[in-house]
C-alpha cells in the first residue's frame, strides 16, 4: 500500500532539500532560464539536454538517494535540491547568484510560497543532504562565501563546515515552523574519496577535516533541535560510500578510484560499463552508487519507526 509502514503511522511525502547529489533536474531547469535571460557567464547544467554525459538532466547516469527512497516508500517526491547549491548560501557557480538564490534556505523559502500558508503534513518527511560545495568553494578560491558584515571571515575547513551544519539547523527550524516533523539530515559525503580530491595529499587532508567536522557539528545540531516536537534522523551517508568502497564487488562495481566519464579538464570517452564504476565523474557518485546510498535512506527511515 502506498505510503505504508510495517508498526506505525504513514509517510505522505517526502521533500528534499540540497545539492547536485539530490538534485533530479532543478538545476537544468533554472540554468536554461538564466542562459535565457542572458546571465553573465551562464551555462546549461549539468549539460544542454541530449548530451550522453548527463542524459538525464541528473548530475550521474541514473535516479538519486533521494528518488530510490520515494519509490522504495511508495510516496510523492517534491525535490528542490538544486546542483552546485550550498547550505550558508548562494551556488558554488557563482554566476546563478546573479540569476535566483538557490541555497539550501532559499530552497526552503522555494517550498513556503509554494504552500501559500498551509502547513506541512506532519507525517511527511523532511531531506536535507548539503555542505560539499561550502568546501569546495572554500577550497578551490579560499572564499567564505555569505558573510554578515560584521563577521570575520575564518577560513578553514572546520570553520567552513560549522557554518554548513549550523546552516541545516536553521533549515530545520524554518521547515519545523512550516510544519515539518520529520527530518532526515545526510552526514557529509566521501568527498576525501572523489577522483578530484584523491590524488592530491593536501585536497584530502581539507576534506578529511571538513567531513570529520562537519559529522560531529551536525550531531549536535541534530541533539538540539530533538525533543522541540520535532524527530531528527542522521543517515549515516559518508559511511556508507566509504564501507561501499572497501567492498565495491557487492554491488559489481571493480572500478573506485576512476570516474566512468571524465570531465576534467575537458569531457574525455567514457571508461568502460557504468555499473562497474563508484564515480560517475571527478564529484559524482554513479548510478550504482545512488541506488546504494537510496537503500541506506529507507533503511534509516525504517529503523526511526516513520515507514
Amino acid at each position: 500500500e502506498a505510503g505504508c509502514r510495517r508498526g506505525g503511522g504513514p509517510v505522505s511525502g517526502l521533500y528534499v532539500f540540497g545539492d547536485s547529489y539530490l538534485d533530479s533536474g532543478a538545476a537544468l531547469t533554472v540554468s536554461q532560464a538564466a542562459v535565457a535571460a542572458g546571465v553573465p557567464g551562464a551555462k546549461v547544467m549539468p549539460a544542454p539536454p541530449g548530451s550522453p554525459v548527463y542524459a538525464t538532466g541528473r548530475w550521474c547516469d541514473g535516479p538519486t538517494m533521494a528518488e530510490h527512497l520515494a519509490t522504495d516508500l511508495a510516496v510523492p517526491l517534491v525535490n528542490y535540491a538544486i546542483g552546485g547549491s550550498k547550505a550558508a548560501g548562494g551556488n558554488y557557480h557563482a554566476w546563478l547568484d546573479y540569476f535566483v538564490d538557490t541555497g539550501l534556505a532559499a530552497q526552503v523559502e522555494s517550498l513556503a510560497i509554494a504552500q501559500r500558508g498551509a502547513s506541512l503534513a506532519a507525517d511527511a518527511i523532511c531531506v536535507i543532504g548539503t555542505g560539499t560545495n561550502d568546501f569546495f568553494q572554500y577550497q578551490d578560491f579560499r572564499q567564505p562565501g555569505y558573510i554578515v558584515l560584521d563577521e570575520a571571515p575564518r577560513l578553514s575547513p572546520a570553520s567552513v563546515a560549522a557554518r554548513a551544519a549550523r546552516s541545516v539547523g536553521l533549515a530545520v527550524e524554518r521547515l519545523h515552523a512550516l510544519g515539518g516533523r520529520r527530518f532526515l539530515l545526510a552526514e557529509a559525503y566521501a568527498i576525501e574519496a572523489t577522483p578530484f580530491v584523491v590524488d592530491v595529499e593536501a585536497q584530502v587532508a581539507h576534506a578529511t577535516s571538513f567531513v570529520s567536522a562537519f559529522d560531529l557539528a551536525l550531531a549536535e545540531e541534530a541533539r538540539r533541535l530533538t525533543g522541540r516536537g520535532l524527530e531528527v534522523v542522521v543517515a549515516p551517508i559518508g559511511a556508507a560510500m566509504r564501507r561501499l568502497a572497501a567492498a565495491p564487488e557487492s554491488v559489481g562495481i571493480t572500478d573506485v578510484r576512476r570516474p566512468c566519464q571524465p570531465m576534467l579538464p575537458v569531457p574525455g570517452s567514457r571508461q568502460g560499463r557504468p555499473e562497474a564504476h563508484f564515480w560517475w565523474d571527478e564529484y559524482h557518485p554513479s548510478a550504482v552508487v545512488q541506488r546504494f546510498l537510496g537503500t541506506v535512506l529507507t533503511e534509516r527511515v525504517r529503523a526511526a519507526g516513520w515507514h
